[in-house]
């Protein structure tokens, strides 16, 4: 995994992708958006 953030992530508009990629950059499981799963 390339250590320079990607521009696909960039590119969506949405916040969550942001976040998604950064946690993969921890090597951490990335979170899980509000669901089902979540009120469970």
């Amino acid at each position: 995994m390339p250590s320079t953030p990607t521009p696909t992530a960039t590119t969506t508009t949405s916040s969550t992708s942001r976040i998604t990629w950064e946690s993969r950059q921890f090597s951490a499981p990335a979170p899980a958006p509000v669901g089902p799963s979540s009120s469970t």
